[in-house]
């Protein structure tokens, strides 16, 4: 990600180690932005989808609320696109584009489906501060 980070403006970023649902709007809040997320972008291997299917699981809520994938979120400015993708294709990563950054309430995540309609999906990523001490 340095060396990424070094090629680009990188204007934010975080892991996605709680989950998208809760790593997207802590990273947007932060920025003052808000953001609108397709789902159908989302990088999903064939085996996770094997896993939803076996166990009955929405894929897409299972990859929204789950954690521990370490991913790495981040923002850039829409002129970076083709700098993205090269440096991208030069360093040997696989960079997706889920959404794009936008105005609106800091920290609001519009959930898109692939025709462009907004879910309101109740889900939850890991919060290590719920509960009781």
């Amino acid at each position: 990600m340095r060396e990424l980070a070094g090629r680009l403006s990188i204007t934010a970023a975080t892991d996605v180690s709680d989950g998208l649902a809760v790593d997207l709007p802590r990273l947007l809040a932060a920025s003052r932005k808000a953001a609108a997320v397709s789902l159908d972008a989302l990088p999903l291997s064939e085996g996770f989808n094997d896993l939803t299917a076996a166990v009955g699981c929405d894929r897409l809520t299972l990859c929204k609320a789950g954690g521990e994938d370490f991913e790495v979120l981040f923002a850039a400015p829409r002129a970076q696109r083709e700098a993205i993708d090269r440096a991208g294709r030069e360093l040997g990563l696989r960079l997706t584009r889920i959404g794009t950054i936008e105005d609106g309430p800091p920290g609001r995540v519009r959930w898109l489906d692939r025709e462009g309609n907004e879910l309101r999906p109740n889900v939850e990523g890991y919060d290590h501060f719920r509960g009781t001490l």
